[in-house]
């Protein structure tokens, strides 16, 4: 995802130049027009790759981050029952609690 991030904005950002040197070489409104779609291009294409990525504000990534706690928490529980402070049962309910909510 870094990649494809850094790619886009390096784009963008070569537009943004190119666009500024034909402004001040050549031609003022195709310069800026070159600018400006560097500029859109680089914002826009950074916002998709994140949109479809998952922010950790939207729900795809706080699942997996759910997932991943709840992974945490089983192999602590296994830790505590491996060392004799949970029981097998204690163990059993929370290990069938963590792994319905994994799956």
């Amino acid at each position: 995802m870094l990649k494809k991030i850094i790619i886009n904005a390096f784009i963008g950002i070569f537009s943004f130049f190119f666009g500024w040197l034909i402004h001040d070489l050549f031609q003022q409104l195709l310069g800026l027009v070159i600018l400006f779609l560097g500029v859109g291009y680089s914002v826009i294409s950074i916002g998709y790759i994140l949109f479809t990525q998952g922010l950790p504000l939207l729900g795809r990534s706080a699942t997996e981050r759910e997932k991943r706690r709840f992974q945490d928490d089983l192999f602590k529980y296994k830790k505590l029952f491996d060392e004799g402070i949970l029981t097998e049962e204690e163990y059993a309910k929370k290990s069938k609690e963590l792994k319905s909510n994994i799956l």
